[in-house]
């Protein structure tokens, strides 16, 4: 996807300016509850110290059927060097896998980190998400829900909520079919797994936007205007549905820009999301759930 390399791109020409080397622990398994072993990739910033670092899990996109946490190396390693433990993940993909095993995934990415806190000298009371397109879907349910399902014995006692959301161009509203395009249509009903007709509730369930609450996360939302993927009516509606609850955030409406940002934007919106993530999770504890 062009906004993939274009995002690289404009972290790597700040790379030079690392404040850490990285060390990248590859394929650890966070799951495999569900009979098929899921796994993140963990960048540390080092030297390591004795105070605990925040964390961020790195969600990739893909139509929920496709892309992989090596989409996000470059991101990963971006924020590593900036001093965060970054995790970049895998989750189980549609076809073969239905709504909600990619949430379950997700979420338990981030009660996997929790766990292992002080494995990887992550602070558990600082940790957002990241994600794009479906990724940023999925990123969604961690700020205004904790875990749905307790599908992972080893994983029970550890929230999945994380502090801050960075959403670039994820759907809210999967119960909206006039907002897709028949292909991406066709996405949303393979990975939800049951026909739209007399399944409306299915639909419901895996639509983030019916989550929103007082209380949930500060996100950051990134949408563009000209996107024929997802629509900027559903980047609208769950701006509509934050303000309505009290939810802090701040909502960015790119008019020109599709489902992948030109470098300038880009540029733009990593000096948003850094100073979100500095703020929320860099410079102060947030309390948690």
């Amino acid at each position: 996807m062009r906004w993939l390399f274009a995002l690289l791109a404009v972290l790597t020409s700040v790379l030079a300016t690392a404040q850490y080397t990285v060390q990248v622990i590859p394929n650890v398994v966070y799951t495999s509850a569900s009979g098929y072993p899921q796994l993140m990739d963990v960048y540390l910033p080092l030297p390591r110290t004795l105070l605990s670092r925040p964390g961020i899990v790195c969600v990739h996109g893909g139509g929920w059927s496709g892309g992989s946490k090596e989409d996000f190396a470059g991101w990963a390693n971006y924020y590593a060097s900036r001093g965060y433990v970054c995790a970049t993940i895998n989750y189980r993909l549609a076809p073969q896998h239905h709504w909600p095993a990619q949430i379950d995934d997700t979420q338990a990415a981030v009660r996997f980190m929790r766990k292992n806190a002080s494995l990887y000298g992550i602070d558990s009371l600082r940790i957002g998400a990241c994600g794009v397109s479906a990724g940023g879907h999925l990123v969604q349910f961690l700020g205004t829900t904790d875990t749905l399902n307790n599908f992972d014995p080893a994983l029970s006692g550890f929230s999945s909520r994380v502090a801050v959301v960075v959403d670039y161009v994820g759907p809210c509203d999967l119960t909206r079919q006039s907002d897709f395009v028949p292909d991406i249509w066709a996405l949303v009903v393979q990975m939800v797994g049951v026909p739209y007709s007399g399944g409306i509730g299915a639909y419901q369930a895996a639509s983030p936007v019916n989550y929103v609450s007082p209380g949930d996360a500060y996100s950051i939302l990134f949408y563009g205007g000209a996107d024929p993927i997802v629509p900027i009516s559903q980047g609208y509606e769950l701006d509509q549905a934050m303000t309505a609850n009290g939810v802090p955030h701040r909502f960015f409406n790119f008019p020109n820009q599709g489902h992948g940002f030109d470098d300038q934007t880009f540029a733009y919106c990593v000096q948003i999301q850094n100073k979100a993530l500095d703020s929320h999770l860099m410079l102060r504890m947030p309390h948690m759930p």
